[in-house]
């Protein structure tokens, strides 16, 4: 296994081609008994997720336990047993026995399967009473040869993070319909602050900003920035290949 690593670690370095990573498929769509196919008014849990199946042994085991982490709350619980729970806790709590319109929703799909980084996309759509429901996105990356977590600071170059905040804020304000002298404090928003939710695409670095960040209200929405790699080369650490 150790020799694999080292040899994959070569054609790495040396730009050759790299096998993505391999993955299946994996889904489970939970609704309580009785309630036949109906979706709204009925507590409904839906998961779908990869597994990683190729690759070394342990960063398979340090993916997939990041990956059962998220959909299940925790590494130790199957995804089955997290689904039914959430469906016994709706039962319990529906006022009067009445049908609960308790819902949660978790997604894993992946962004970027090849070397140097295997990146996923997270997002989670939950609603267990009140005015609306709640939703959020966020990113695993990882080493595909070792498993373990792919960090931005590791692969910028030294005092590149400033010009990255001023590359995404351009993009930012291009999602936002924002022009270049506009006041980010008269658009709803408090200004400007790259955050930790980044990913890495086929084609560009991705930040993503969930309700409430950047100051702003749950109205605002949420906003995805997409840097092109190309804008990013002279910040990326040489033998980071993107």
């Amino acid at each position: 296994m150790t020799r694999f690593i080292w040899i994959v670690a070569i054609m790495t370095n040396l730009g050759m081609a790299a096998e993505p990573v391999r993955v299946l498929s994996r889904h489970i769509d939970r609704k309580l008994p009785g309630c036949g196919d109906e979706k709204d008014g009925c507590a409904h849990v839906e998961f779908a997720w990869v597994e990683v199946v190729g690759g070394p042994a342990a960063a398979r085991q340090r993916m997939n336990a990041a990956i059962a982490g998220f959909i299940a709350d925790s590494p130790k619980i199957t995804p089955e047993s997290s689904a039914q729970d959430f469906i016994a806790s709706a039962r319990k709590y529906s006022p009067l026995g009445l049908p609960s319109s308790w819902t949660l929703i978790r997604t894993v799909k992946v962004l970027r399967s090849l070397p140097p980084v295997f990146s996923l996309e997270c997002s989670e759509y939950s609603y267990t009473g009140g005015v609306h429901g709640m939703s959020g996105t966020h990113y695993l990356n990882f080493d595909p040869l070792t498993g373990e977590p792919v960090k931005l600071a590791s692969i910028l170059k030294n005092g590149a993070t400033a010009r990255l905040n001023a590359i995404a804020e351009v993009h930012f304000r291009k999602a936002r319909n924002l022009t270049a002298t506009e006041k980010l404090e008269d658009a709803g928003f408090g200004g400007f602050e790259l955050n930790d939710n980044y990913g890495f695409s086929e084609k560009a670095l991705l930040f993503f900003f969930n309700d409430y960040e950047l100051g702003a209200s749950h109205g605002m929405g949420t906003t995805l920035v997409e840097i092109p790699y190309a804008e990013l080369r002279n910040l990326i650490r040489p033998g980071f290949t993107l």
